[in-house]
């Protein structure tokens, strides 16, 4: 695993995630030089209208396809498969947020996106966690590595600004000064770097196929996050902005599914439906989500 592929060079669920918290500016301590850099398959979530809610038929999920660098190995199964509930999709989730449609309909692979993991200590958990994003963050990192060698002898200051489709992710290095956290560290870190390697993605390829066909108990993503997202969804920007609030949960697992609902009802009425909601509406309920 190297930094090519965040430079665009190269070809379950873990309690210690690091989360972001809005506006904040998380210090950490990176314990390694080296990030793990996979393919994942995208596998969009379908809703159903059902007494003027949606009802999530099968969550927003990822799925390890490979390493950096093992090729055309997919571990999922996913690359070889079109996806069964394509009719269920808007056109955002069938060909991404572009103009340039394809003047047919036929159903499609899972798209593949790259993400990339490095160990870190969170000075305010107290924990090694393991900070999860894609190119421009680890860009960033990458260029501290370039003009200082290391990621281990300072400080960095994460966080991330805006919101929906306006959220971007930010790094700053911070004077190099001694690691004195060190005891336990080791056998921890050693830990995570197995669990990356061996059970973050802990589906086999029979329970996979099982899920993405809504043919198994979305219980994952019903207790992680609220999720939709069905024909005749938003499009365009609103559409990222939509995904936003949808998934809030990704970011936020405390929030409860009745404080979505109030908030949303709140900001556009009972029995509204918010695929419906304008761009000032759904930055509003956005805004007011991660207030919670």
């Amino acid at each position: 695993m190297s930094w090519s592929t965040v430079r665009g060079e190269g070809g379950g669920k873990f309690d210690s995630l690091f989360k972001f918290k809005a506006e904040v500016k998380h210090r950490v301590r990176f314990l390694t030089d080296q990030c793990i850099s996979m393919w994942v398959h995208n596998v969009p979530s379908v809703s159903v209208m059902k007494d003027g809610r949606p009802s999530t038929i099968r969550g927003y999920r990822t799925y390890l396809c490979n390493f950096e660098d093992e090729g055309r190995i997919c571990h999922s199964g996913l690359c070889d498969m079109d996806d069964p509930m394509w009719d269920a999709l808007g056109d955002d989730d069938k060909y991404g947020r572009t103009d340039n449609k394809p003047d047919h309909d036929k159903p499609s692979h899972f798209r593949k996106s790259v993400t990339h993991i490095i160990p870190l200590w969170n000075y305010e958990t107290e924990k090694v966690e393991l900070l999860r994003q894609g190119n421009k963050l680890f860009g960033l990192l990458g260029d501290m590595i370039d003009a200082r060698g290391t990621l281990q002898a300072f400080d960095v200051q994460i966080w991330k600004t805006g919101n929906g489709f306006r959220t971007e992710y930010k790094a700053a290095a911070l004077q190099d000064t001694s690691f004195e956290k060190t005891d336990g560290i080791k056998a921890e870190q050693s830990e995570l770097e197995l669990f990356i390697a061996n059970g973050l993605f802990s589906d086999t390829p029979a329970d996979i196929v099982t899920y993405v066909s809504g043919a198994a108990p979305n219980k994952k993503a019903s207790e992680n996050k609220i999720s939709a997202s069905v024909t005749n969804a938003p499009s365009g920007e609103i559409s990222v902005l939509f995904d936003k609030i949808m998934n809030i949960k990704d970011d936020r697992p405390d929030i409860l599914d009745d404080q979505i609902i109030q908030i949303v009802e709140g900001v556009m009425g009972k029995g509204t439906d918010i695929r419906t909601g304008t761009e000032e509406q759904l930055i509003t309920i956005y805004e007011k989500l991660e207030a919670v």
